[in-house]
């Protein structure tokens, strides 16, 4: 009788901490770019501000990108809200219109801009670093203390998703297998610019 009782136990345990559960946080080892799920949602990472922003056109908003890791490159990409569907939590659904493997953005060059990265002014783009950094060797945006800093710009009416993902992988697009990412990525909040 003893025995059962510690086996209930045990199971009770095992289950409460979420073990054989693919979706936990705890499934996720230090380097989740191999990941091929829904799960590749890095669940570290925070966006601040958290909630969905407005904008004006011709303003500027600070964003911070926390819970990243220093010795890893990222590309951060402003979406449309046109081409993510997404719950809030920081995963995404992606469009890939032109069936390339990688998400499309579309012409978010036209609600927002990404002018400045870690207090540095860059050229305004909507994707930092460009599509032509090399997956080999990405240059990517690196954190500090676990995080990166941007400053966004209003162009015009439209709603845009800050979307950061590791610079990696067979080209430095965000990839995706109908739509769900197979990079590890976060979605950051609605930014529309009025």
């Amino acid at each position: 009788m003893n025995l059962k009782l510690t086996l209930t136990a045990l199971l009770a345990l095992t289950f409460a901490a979420g073990c054989g559960d693919k979706d936990t946080a705890t499934d996720f080892g230090a380097d989740d770019s191999t990941a091929t799920d829904d799960s590749a949602v890095e669940e570290g990472i925070t966006f601040s501000p958290a909630g969905d922003q407005s904008l004006a056109a011709g303003g500027a908003l600070a964003l911070s990108i926390g819970g990243l890791d220093d010795a890893t490159a990222y590309r951060v990409t402003l979406v449309i809200a046109a081409n993510l569907t997404t719950s809030g939590d920081g995963t995404g659904t992606f469009i890939d219109g032109d069936a390339n493997g990688a998400a499309d953005a579309g012409a978010s060059e036209g609600v927002a801009l990404i002018d400045t990265v870690n207090g540095t002014a860059i050229t305004a783009t909507k994707t930092y670093p460009s599509g032509e950094d090399d997956p080999a060797n990405p240059s990517g945006i690196f954190p500090s203390g676990g995080a990166i800093t941007l400053n966004l710009s209003g162009v015009a009416a439209g709603t845009v998703y800050p979307v950061i993902y590791v610079n990696g992988g067979s080209s430095t697009f965000l990839e995706i297998t109908d739509g769900v990412p197979s990079e590890v990525y976060a979605v950051g909040p609605a930014i529309t610019v009025n």
